[in-house]
């Protein structure tokens, strides 16, 4: 029994207060209590549930109610600085009910850490929005390459208005034929005036008609991107200034490379040879180093404990020191040479004091059938290609290259980092050219595959 409290009868003419004239004690019974217990809900109840019996009471502000529509959905009341509201948590049976607790109990949480758990929703809401639309740009960036931009103004632009197919054919193969090789994966938002004008003068080194058209191309499709607010500025507009005549353009060898799906049959087959000249192609390749580099190579030079190669500046065309990071087979290779105990790693045969001469290679190269196939020089770009169609950043390959950057910012701060991104990608490197991860018939496939991409 309970006593809810006092019900006073009407006072009478001297009536002190001490006791009441009547009273009644009001008798509850424990059953009729207000539950206010939690988690209240079974499964099965909720769904055998009758329209008339919603909504359902969980506890703690949770509900299940019957929407007009005849689904379920649950809902959370609270009250946040003294006003009412409410929050939809979802349908039933798509959220369950411990996940419809465990939302309603992270609600709490954020009303006793002074939120409201509506504005807190709303909120990450706004945030994931925000995430997913950052992600689809990324995506949509990602996926407009250079060779899909230039292909689409083909198909919008150049085609309906071509006097004829041959001209339409001509003006995307020259493109497919200079540009593409080197640039075409690359998104457009990611294409560097550097890298175009490298592209571009070769072009016109080679033939300055064609390299004229490219130019013109090029910037009517950047035009179109600029347009589109796909990209900020045209970066062929700047490079066209300084793309120099034939005339007055250091002579540029245009070295024959070996497609890089060979790379690894190349390299297996130096092994057979003995000569100090199969070892320096071999480090060549390892280092993706110039040949004047590997040729003038002392000892002093290397840091084998820390897989490194510090080329004076003195022997860099950019007159400036660069580091190589080596792959442990280069480590290993060195380690083979070192045995020598010659001044330079790699020796003429003729006379141990002085360095391999760069015939002694070439010669190698003409002994094993491959002088018309690719140059010593050459492996660079075999390196190069590689690297950029196995998603290698850009940047990165150029800076193991030791390519000079025309931006002075960028010069010092690629001179200064990369070196996780660099050591991966020379050890990938050394990992493929001297493995079975690509050979024979296999190799050619997907040189074939990737040339037709």
């Amino acid at each position: 029994m309970q006593i809810r409290g006092l019900i006073r009868g009407p006072e009478k003419p001297g009536y002190t207060g001490v006791f009441p004239p009547c009273f009644v004690l009001q008798m509850t019974n424990p059953k009729q209590t207000r539950n206010t217990s939690r988690n209240r809900l079974k499964d099965l109840q909720v769904r055998k549930a009758k329209p008339a019996d919603f909504p359902l009471m969980d506890g703690g502000g949770l509900r299940l109610v019957l929407k007009a529509s005849g689904s379920k959905a649950w809902v959370y009341r609270y009250t946040f600085n003294g006003s009412a509201r409410e929050a939809s948590l979802g349908q039933y049976p798509v959220i369950g009910i411990d996940q419809a607790r465990r939302m309603r109990d992270r609600m709490e949480v954020q009303k006793a850490e002074g939120l409201d758990p509506l504005n807190v929703r709303q909120q990450e809401r706004q945030q994931q929005a925000e995430v997913q639309q950052l992600a689809k740009a990324e995506a949509t960036r990602q996926a407009l390459t250079l060779a899909v931009a230039c292909r689409q103004y083909h198909e919008t632009k150049i085609e309906p208005t071509a006097k004829n197919q041959k001209h339409a054919a001509q003006w995307i193969g020259t493109l497919e034929r200079h540009v593409f090789p080197k640039l075409g994966k690359l998104p457009v938002a990611d294409v560097t005036k550097g890298e175009l004008l490298e592209v571009v003068q070769a072009v016109v080194n080679q033939t300055p008609e064609t390299g004229r058209r490219v130019i013109q191309r090029l910037r009517a499709v950047f035009d179109e991107l600029v347009f589109k607010e796909v990209v900020v500025t045209n970066p062929v507009a700047a490079v066209q200034g300084q793309v120099k005549a034939p005339s007055r353009a250091k002579i540029v060898e245009h070295f024959k490379s070996l497609p890089w799906a060979q790379a690894r049959t190349f390299y297996r087959g130096l092994d057979v040879s003995e000569a100090v000249a199969a070892r320096c192609i071999q480090w060549v390749m390892l280092t993706a180093c110039r040949t004047s580099e590997a040729l003038g190579l002392v000892p002093d030079e290397l840091d084998l404990k820390r897989g490194l190669w510090v080329v004076p500046a003195e022997r860099m065309k950019a007159k400036r020191p660069h580091t190589v990071y080596l792959s442990s087979h280069a480590v290993q290779l060195a380690e083979r040479m070192l045995k020598l105990g010659t001044p330079y790693l790699f020796p003429s045969p003729n006379d141990d004091q002085q360095p391999l001469s760069n015939a002694a290679m070439l010669q190698l190269l003409d002994r094993l059938g491959y002088r018309g196939q690719t140059t010593i020089h050459g492996l660079r770009s075999t390196f190069s290609t590689w690297a950029n169609e196995h998603n290698f950043r850009p940047d990165v390959v150029e800076v193991s290259l030791a390519h000079q950057e025309g931006d002075r910012v960028r010069k010092a701060y690629n001179h200064a980092v990369y070196v996780e991104q660099r050591l991966t990608l020379m050890q990938q490197w050394g990992d493929f050219v001297t493995t079975d991860k690509v050979d024979g018939e296999q190799a050619e496939v997907v040189h074939k595959l990737v040339k037709n991409a």
